[in-house]
């Protein structure tokens, strides 16, 4: 016999948030959907003792951006979005958050429309050491986590996506050869293969099978952290 108690608990949390005065960590895995691991968002209000999160996943439509900055203990942050828009900016206000460390962004949309009304991004300053998006909002807005990545050289940048098509080698190429690509990157990570950056310049053929070779993967990821791409 299955039973589904997510309502139940869902109300437990919401009002005995008083009563968890130790509680740090809430994960709560859902088989059904689409990522096996992936929990499911949360849909509670940021009051009372769940300020002292230190680590939360949570649908992004219903979060308020002061509640997270009022989080003291918030170390690992992690948003579902599926909506169609995602407003950078408020991104940038949550990156700043003195004790937060990981922040990922899960969303199932191929297209995505970004929304940015601010320079600020040059020069900006942040503690975060791991950050996950959509390769295509990196995509759309390049330049912003170029220069990110030059001012934050402790920061870890992860793009993910989920088809092989999203880039090719002379996609590569324009990355690193972008102006705001930091020099101090000197090789990069895709599928799990090292790349020189010199290599992928003077040998982008040789270069770009190599990583067609490579076992396929549900997810590519691209890194940056400090001296490399994966």
């Amino acid at each position: 016999m299955e039973y589904d108690f997510r309502d139940e608990l869902k109300q437990l949390l919401l009002y005995n948030c008083q009563k968890m005065k130790n509680l740090s960590t809430l994960i709560w895995h859902d088989f059904t959907l689409w990522y096996a691991d992936e929990p499911i968002a949360m849909h509670f209000p940021l009051n009372g003792t769940y300020l002292n999160l230190e680590s939360m996943f949570i649908d992004l439509s219903v979060i308020v951006i002061d509640d997270i900055l009022k989080m003291k203990y918030l170390k690992q942050l992690a948003f579902m979005d599926n909506e169609h828009e995602i407003n950078l900016n408020n991104l940038l206000s949550i990156f700043k958050h003195s004790t937060l460390e990981s922040f990922t962004l899960y969303t199932r949309n191929v297209e995505y429309k970004v929304k940015i009304s601010t320079n600020d991004y040059i020069g900006y300053k942040i503690n975060l050491r791991f950050i996950q998006i959509p390769l295509n909002i990196f995509n759309k807005t390049t330049n912003i986590w170029l220069n990110i990545l030059f001012t934050n050289p402790q920061l870890q940048l992860v793009c993910y996506c989920s088809d092989f098509n999203a880039f090719n080698v002379e996609y590569l190429k324009d990355l690193i050869e972008n102006p705001n690509f930091p020099a101090r990157i000197k090789s990069i990570k895709i599928c799990g293969l090292t790349i020189d950056c010199e290599d992928l310049k003077e040998n982008p053929d040789i270069v770009w099978n190599s990583i067609k070779a490579c076992p396929p993967t549900p997810v590519i990821e691209i890194m940056t952290s400090g001296s490399f791409f994966r």
